[in-house]
């Protein structure tokens, strides 16, 4: 989602970007819909005699966590839809609400994508008419020096996640690693 609030991305040749589908505790808020989704299919269809066998696994979730997912999802549409509006589509009349529309279902759809991880290549970023753009010489070797420190650091180290400002402050969030 950060990606999409830029101005325009660049993207080394050797990285993708993902989808945007939110996630509740590691669980794509799809999924979830998706089998509230299934389970009401199935009862409506088969017949209330069915409800033995949804009713144990419903009673182990939040009547909430329904609302919760959609809302999730409505979010981060709308917050990406207002970022390519405002900043990488910004004063752009050639570019219509349509491609937007398309850009936001693109990255958003769990159906096509199936999963939070799955790459998304460069190419079919660019066909959509996303402002792309990969690096080249010098830059292009600093962001893959930068993308190898980054892992080393966070594959030898207990953090999970690292902020550093434009200023030189940074804090990281950890995990105590047991021996």
């Amino acid at each position: 989602m950060l990606a999409l609030s830029g101005n325009e991305i660049t993207l080394h040749s050797s990285a993708t970007l993902g989808p945007i589908d939110p996630q509740l505790d590691g669980i794509p808020a799809r999924s979830i819909i998706n089998g509230f989704e299934n389970a009401k299919q199935k009862i409506q269809l088969e017949g209330p005699e069915t409800l033995p066998a949804y009713v144990p696994l419903l009673q182990k979730l939040d009547l909430h966590l329904l609302e919760i997912c959609e809302d999730a999802d409505k979010l981060s549409k709308q917050l990406v839809t207002t970022w390519l509006t405002n900043y990488m589509f910004a004063g752009k009349q050639d570019v219509e609400t349509v491609r937007i529309t398309e850009i936001v279902e693109y990255f958003s759809s769990y159906d096509d994508h199936m999963t939070h991880s799955r790459p998304l290549h460069y190419g079919k970023i660019a066909q959509l008419g996303v402002m792309i753009n990969q690096p080249t010489g010098r830059l292009r070797d600093l962001i893959w020096e930068t993308f190898i420190l980054i892992n080393i650091f966070f594959g030898n180290t207990g953090f999970y996640k690292l902020y550093e400002n434009n200023y030189g402050i940074s804090w990281g969030r950890q995990q105590v690693l047991q021996p």
